[in-house]
């Protein structure tokens, strides 16, 4: 299913961006629905009838912008999505956690268990106290140890209904496992349907028509584990976002891609492998056995160190098993630059 993230204003909502959102035919509308002003509160719901009259399916996004009481928390919320479920079940609980502006420690492993032990409280209490809603685990921030992240939260992903991720590239790495395919890092991690709740392009200075082809690209070969894919950004009232934001032509590109369906992909299994090539995954590289005679390495103290995406790229050669976060063992010797 192909969507687009809807205006990233609090306030300001434009009577183009319903027309603009019109191409969307079968799109769900991510809208960031925080609590509090009571004015707001009004204006996120009428926005919402409005859509949902279009026919549109609406995913919300609510935040805690650090960890709150969870009483407090559920308490502030549930009368606001009550209201809003039925023009949308779907809500991403917080955005981005492992960024440090959210104000959960970070992308810190620790940060990462204690956000796990978080949702773990929030997320039951809210489906409680809000019978019908389809929680999220949150799409996390790029490049800030969200592999770690994933790995320490694998309890709140799978107690969640659904699994965000944020997919964000540049220049010519939208083909990187780390970058524009980095969906398949959590894939090994979950069989559960996964929502790409944002992507884009950040290239400086590419015409948003161009990043819309990439797009269109990249949306026709997702599997079908992902349930749906959202463009950011239909609009906005700040500058700092000008290069996001969607066109008529751009959005004419992207509602031209044929998305697959497919059933659900289940989770990847790492395959049994010979017990002499081992691994240990560390933070965001991997770390190879140096006493391991098989990889014909100097007898040195120095660890080896691959990238994350090489590490994939090897694994989607044969020449490595790679599970983030668990110790794995390679298919086959691999050999270093480095002669011994």
């Amino acid at each position: 299913m192909t969507g687009v993230h809807w205006n990233n204003s609090l306030w300001s909502t434009y009577e183009e961006d319903y027309q603009k959102v019109a191409p969307f035919d079968d799109v769900l509308i991510i809208i960031a629905a925080y609590g509090g002003d009571p004015r707001q509160i009004e204006r996120q719901y009428r926005m919402c009838e409005r859509l949902h009259g279009m026919g549109k399916r609406i995913i919300y996004r609510i935040e805690s912008r650090g960890f709150q009481d969870v009483d407090k928390f559920v308490q502030k919320w549930t009368s606001i999505l009550q209201s809003l479920l039925p023009f949308g079940d779907c809500v991403q609980l917080n955005n981005e956690p492992n960024h440090p502006g959210e104000n959960f420690g970070g992308p810190d492993w620790a940060a990462a268990v204690n956000y796990n032990a978080y949702f773990l409280r929030l997320a039951p209490a809210l489906k409680a106290a809000v019978p019908g809603l389809k929680l999220g685990f949150p799409g996390l921030a790029v490049q800030q140890n969200e592999v770690n992240w994933w790995t320490a939260c694998r309890e709140a992903m799978e107690l969640a209904d659904w699994v965000g991720c944020h997919v964000y590239a540049q220049f010519e790495n939208w083909d990187d496992p780390a970058w524009g395919r980095r969906y398949e890092l959590l894939q090994a991690l979950t069989d559960k349907p996964i929502i790409i709740t944002e992507y884009g392009d950040s290239t400086p200075g590419r015409p948003i028509e161009e990043k819309a082809q990439r797009y269109k690209a990249w949306l026709e070969e997702l599997p079908g584990q992902i349930e749906a894919a959202y463009c950011y950004l239909l609009s906005s009232p700040h500058d700092e976002w000008a290069e996001f934001v969607l066109n008529d032509k751009a959005i004419e590109i992207i509602c031209s891609a044929k998305t697959q369906s497919q059933p659900e992909a289940k989770k990847k299994e790492a395959p049994i492998m010979p017990e002499q090539f081992t691994y240990a995954f560390e933070g965001d590289f991997v770390r190879f056995d140096r006493e391991n005679p098989g990889l014909k390495l100097k007898p040195t103290s120095e660890a080896i160190y691959l990238s994350q995406g090489r590490a994939v790229q090897l694994a989607n050669k044969g020449v490595l098993a790679y599970v983030p976060g668990e110790r794995t063992t390679l298919h086959k010797p691999y050999r270093s630059r480095k002669k011994a």
